[in-house]
């Protein structure tokens, strides 16, 4: 059985992107694929302010915590540059890698 991966692909308000939103999600669920991990969940977030301590805003955290708790992903992937305060704080939240 292949490892599974929740993946997020958070877009920041008012940030030009050179991509659209759905081709990101798009290309880090193929990106995640090609490392034999099996993606169970996929969507994009939008946030409005980057969060210091979680990078995605408490709400959102939570929503993703509940998900990651009915899933249970072996690994949630955001695709974006994280902290590692944050990345830290987001893997305690989620309880996963």
């Amino acid at each position: 059985m292949s490892e599974t991966a929740f993946v997020l692909n958070p877009t920041i308000r008012g940030e030009e992107s050179l991509r659209d939103a759905d081709d990101a999600l798009e290309e880090i669920c193929s990106l995640t694929q090609a490392i034999s991990l099996s993606v169970i969940h996929a969507e994009t977030i939008n946030v409005n302010s980057i969060s210091p301590s979680h990078f995605l805003g408490k709400g959102t955290v939570e929503r993703i915590a509940e998900g990651c708790e009915e899933l249970e992903p072996d690994v949630v992937i955001v695709n974006q540059s994280l902290s590692p305060v944050q990345q830290r704080n987001l893997e305690r939240a989620l309880k996963s890698k």
